[in-house]
């Protein structure tokens, strides 16, 4: 097996002359603007791709422009790789692209090529990983999948009896989204990420580990301040240096390793220091567009009638109404199922959360916009608890994004939770 690292989650595994890339974010911006890529990727060559493993929906890993860059000519000796889903939109989506698409059930081993089989599990929060087995190597990408600390130590467990046996661990060392004002709260978040990894070293008991899924940066002008206490990839690698008998791998964009032989992680980490001090020396400048109140109230109504829609129990009980402060816009509005959008005259300091009027657009319109406007962590607010009236909006709309209807997602998971501790 050799691994060639492409940038942030996405690495091209060559197998017994299978090659297969997962998680293609080649360029540009996400999550609204929120994050950029550290370091420029390395040329992928399409012509030699087999397969292209896609582990879930959010735009660092599901990077529709970079998918939409593959020549058509290649296009035919392509197929993607996908979890099995309820609604199945991500694999309608790339077949429209006239790709290949084969579909992973929960835990199936298949053979993709002789002596090369694959295995990929999912998890509740929507990620998924995939276990590469060479017959000589199993390389384990788990890119951002939730384990839990070592507090429940069940989560991470049932990984392992999933999973199996890992020669190469591959997974995310950073924090995203939004962690509040407080930097001791960041702080905190940073070292609990350095602990997860740690934990599931000690439980899959790898030979090598491959800091990855996290070569990214804040890169808006709203959430810039974050990366001062965000780990880099110099964070978990010394973190494991000393405390772990584990021997990091550290790849830069077009680095290849074959797993047993030594790399050279001095080089690939004098590289990394030269672009972390470039791209953190200033945010990127602000492109931001900005959207009307009358159009913003408007795909509200829009928004209000859907969400009621696909989810009936919401006309009987309502989330309460959540108050919102435009940031671009220096306005205070409140939402809720009845109105959608009303123009309140309250102070900045009263209202639930901040936020720009292109994160709302994108909540009105999109399934899925609510949570990126959280991950891309340029949404901001002071107390939890009035975070959570917004919240419950972005949570319901991210269920009905999978498929899903409120409330039955919810039981579900929490009978799932009690019956089986394996969802949390």
């Amino acid at each position: 097996m050799e691994i060639k690292f492409i940038n942030h989650a996405s690495v091209l595994v060559k197998a017994n002359n299978i090659n297969l890339i997962s998680d293609p974010w080649l360029f540009g911006s996400t999550f609204y603007d929120g994050w950029s890529l550290v370091s420029k990727s390395c040329e992928v060559d399409w012509s030699i791709i087999d397969y292209v493993w896609l582990s879930h929906e959010h735009p660092d890993h599901f990077h529709i422009p970079s998918i939409k860059s593959i020549p058509e000519k290649y296009k035919g000796n392509i197929t993607f790789l996908y979890q099995s889903t309820m609604d199945n939109k991500v694999n309608n989506w790339l077949k429209a692209q006239n790709f290949k698409v084969q579909l992973l059930h929960n835990l199936r081993k298949i053979e993709i090529a002789e002596d090369v089989f694959i295995k990929s599990g999912k998890t509740p929060q929507d990620d998924s990983w995939l276990l590469i087995d060479d017959g000589k190597t199993k390389f384990l990408n788990f890119n951002d999948c939730e384990t839990k600390s070592r507090k429940y130590d069940f989560v991470m467990k049932k990984f392992a009896k999933d999973i199996g046996p890992v020669d190469v661990l591959a997974s995310q060392f950073g924090f995203a989204s939004y962690l509040g004002y407080n930097e001791t709260m960041r702080k905190r978040s940073a070292q609990s990420v350095l602990d997860k990894v740690d934990y599931q070293i000690e439980v899959l008991e790898p030979k090598f580990y491959i800091p990855f899924a996290s070569f990214s940066y804040f890169s808006h002008n709203e959430n810039f301040d974050q990366n001062q206490e965000n780990n880099s990839v110099f964070d978990i690698v010394n973190f494991l240096t000393k405390k772990r008998k584990i021997t990091p791998v550290v790849m830069y964009p077009g680095d290849k390793w074959t797993p047993n032989k030594t790399h050279d992680n001095k080089t690939s980490l004098d590289k990394y220091k030269k672009d972390y001090d470039k791209v953190l020396r200033t945010p990127l400048s602000d492109t931001t567009k900005k959207y009307t109140l009358d159009l913003l109230k408007k795909n509200s109504l829009k928004y209000k009638d859907k969400i009621l829609k696909k989810n009936i129990l919401l006309k009987i009980f309502k989330p309460a109404a959540t108050r919102i402060w435009i940031k671009d816009l220096n306005k205070s509005i409140k939402f809720d199922l009845n109105d959608g959008i009303t123009i309140i005259n309250v102070p900045r300091k009263s209202c639930d959360i901040e936020m720009a009027s292109d994160l709302i657009f994108g909540w009105f319109n999109f399934d899925y916009g609510g949570a990126s406007a959280y991950i891309s962590a340029r949404i901001s607010y002071n107390n939890d608890n009035a975070y959570r009236r917004a919240y419950k909006y972005f949570y319901i709309s991210n269920g009905n994004n999978r498929g899903e209807t409120w409330p039955w997602f919810v039981l579900k998971n929490r009978l799932k939770a009690r019956l089986t501790k394996t969802f949390y």
